[in-house]
């Protein structure tokens, strides 16, 4: 008997699920053993439906002008802070790339954490894989959350701290303005909050290139001023350095 890698029991367990509490482990569902059979059999319900009218075209048609429509533009977007940007061999020596499977995954323009880390690198390897191309969205029409980061200060006991990188916003990120006195003067606050472990901290190497990538962001940009932009690219540019392979876009 033909099952599908999603079986109505398993939908059944979703309430269920809870994220696990012990040290490098982590919640995967479907299983990373199921991810095949999901591409393959999303790409064979595609396929039946191709041939559809729409509109004066078909939906197959449709499909493939949006699939070129996004490769080109997240390439053009990532090729911004990574040049090239990956996948531009594949791209360029492919002779069908309408067959190649898109990866897609997405996360808001914000100070990330360990799980958006993990949710990334899965696409990358899942993406290479398949063969296919691994491209993460950018959410930037959600509304931004509070701009502080959460830090446990180094006291006896612990205790938290909440760190301010921009000023607040009931705007989404993509309207978001920079507030230059917060993100000037970000570092310095990390630092002196964590200064048992200031000489370690990952935060001035990744805030360094947030700088260095404002800057080079043109005025006349619809990135320019506005900080979820850099923040993602520096994010991403850490990761293309750590081995992990995607192309990028805002929606």
């Amino acid at each position: 008997m033909t099952t599908t890698p999603l079986e109505e029991a398993d939908l059944n367990l979703l309430d269920s699920l809870r994220a696990p509490t012990q040290d490098r482990s982590a919640l995967l569902f479907p299983g990373a053993k199921n991810i095949p059979a999901l591409i393959r059999e999303n790409r064979a319900i595609s396929a039946q439906w191709h041939s559809a009218p729409i509109l004066g075209t078909t939906a197959g048609e449709l499909a493939t002008l949006a699939r070129k429509e996004l490769l080109a533009l997240s390439q053009k977007y990532t090729s911004q802070y990574l040049t090239p940007p990956p996948f531009s061999e594949k791209l360029q020596t492919s002779p069908n790339q309408e067959n190649l499977p898109l990866i897609l995954s997405g996360h808001q323009p914000e100070l990330f954490h360990l799980g958006v880390w993990f949710k990334n690198f899965l696409l990358s390897a899942v993406a290479q894989k398949e063969g296919g191309i691994g491209i993460n969205l950018i959410i930037d029409n959600d509304q931004a959350k509070t701009p502080t980061l959460k830090t446990l200060l180094p006291t006896d006991p612990l205790s938290e701290a909440w760190l301010p990188f921009n000023t607040p916003s009931a705007a989404p990120y993509e309207e978001t303005i920079l507030d230059d006195d917060h993100f000037a003067t970000f570092p310095t606050l990390a630092e002196n909050h964590l200064a048992q472990e200031s000489s370690n901290l990952l935060l001035k190497e990744f805030w360094a290139k947030v700088t260095e990538l404002m800057d080079q962001i043109p005025s006349e940009s619809p990135y320019a001023r506005k900080l979820a932009y850099p923040l993602s690219m520096a994010r991403h540019f850490l990761e293309n350095q750590w081995g992990q392979k995607t192309l990028e876009l805002p929606l």
